[in-house]
């Protein structure tokens, strides 16, 4: 009667397993019902709808095998070897996706210094902004602070000039 609709007959798991020449034992694993949210009942479910059975196939290799997440280089790699992927081959898929991976999002200090170029404003004004934003760098170690003192002292400099050499150093007015 569906023929007659003009609607393709439902697809028989259990004829085309038959016709396959498989032995009832595997057409049973492969036709059983299965619990909807399972990989191979929804394999069965494309078939049973009429779907080309290659687009089935592909839909039940991602239901086994989600597709990495797109930044997870190290994901794809390993998958890779576990494929059987020739370890130089996955080696340089590697770096390949790490190439790809985009830069890191500029801070909002760089982007106040881009807007006020862009704007027109005098180049020394606006690294001036930029450094107020991003603030003092940060200072060395004390106790490079210390040993640079030492050192000052030792090359018989005055006291009081190698003490604020220390200030300085360690950030302090």
């Amino acid at each position: 009667m569906q023929e007659c609709l003009g609607q393709p007959p439902p697809y028989d798991c259990w004829q085309k397993c038959a016709e396959q020449g498989q032995p009832p034992e595997v057409c049973e694993q492969l036709c059983a019902p299965k619990p909807p949210d399972d990989c191979e009942g929804q394999f069965q479910q494309c078939l049973e709808q009429g779907i080309d059975p290659a687009e089935c196939e592909a839909q039940l290799q991602q239901c086994w095998e989600p597709p990495p997440p797109p930044d997870d280089c190290k994901w794809q790699f390993e998958a890779c070897l576990q494929q059987g992927g020739d370890p130089a081959e996955c080696e340089g898929q590697l770096q390949e996706c790490l190439n790809q991976q985009p830069p890191p999002p500029p801070n909002d200090c760089d982007l106040e210094l881009e807007v006020c170029l862009q704007q027109g404003g005098e180049p020394e004004e606006c690294k001036a902004q930029w450094q107020l934003c991003v603030g003092p760098p940060n200072p060395p170690a004390p106790d490079q602070c210390f040993d640079l003192h030492k050192a000052c002292l030792e090359e018989g400099q005055e006291p009081a000039l190698c003490d604020q050499k220390l200030a300085d150093c360690l950030g302090q007015p």
